[in-house]
């Protein structure tokens, strides 16, 4: 229910509260659940690394932003899905595993990061349900020639 409700908000919050979604109490819950999974995350990665350090995570804040950007999720809210989401962020593993493979160095990895994040954030959200398949208006499509005078 959460999830659903997020997902609204995160596309237009006056729409949401328009169709009786309780947006303020929405913000709060996401941020609660989103903090507990941040500590626990946490902790485990305490575990991991046996020491606490600030910018322990700063190697991780790129690829994991482009795996969310590849896998369709929308940077803007509203449009993405969590199998789209795995999907990018098996993607961008094996791509920085190529990349430490055929010995490059790491900062070509952050390069690869930078590029997929920036195009991604510029491509349109991905359509969803019925305009998926609608066919798109003769006013917008493309011509191989020019107007007729």
């Amino acid at each position: 229910m959460l999830g659903r409700r997020a997902f609204a908000v995160g596309g237009s919050p006056t729409a949401a509260k328009l169709s009786g979604i309780p947006v303020i109490s929405t913000y709060v819950m996401t941020y609660a659940v989103a903090a507990i999974a941040y500590g626990l995350a946490g902790i485990a990665l305490l575990g991991y690394s046996s020491g606490a350090d600030l910018s322990i995570g700063n190697s991780w804040l790129l690829p994991s932003i482009t795996a969310v950007v590849v896998g369709g999720s929308s940077i803007r809210g509203g449009a993405g899905a969590f199998i789209g989401t795995v999907g990018g962020a098996i993607l961008i593993t094996l791509l920085g595993t190529d990349i430490s493979a055929a010995g490059l160095a790491e900062g070509w990895k952050q390069v690869l990061y930078g590029h997929r994040s920036h195009r991604g954030a510029r491509a349109p959200p991905p359509a969803r349900g019925r305009d998926r398949h609608r066919p798109e208006p003769a006013s917008r499509r493309r011509t191989s020639r020019p107007p007729r005078s």
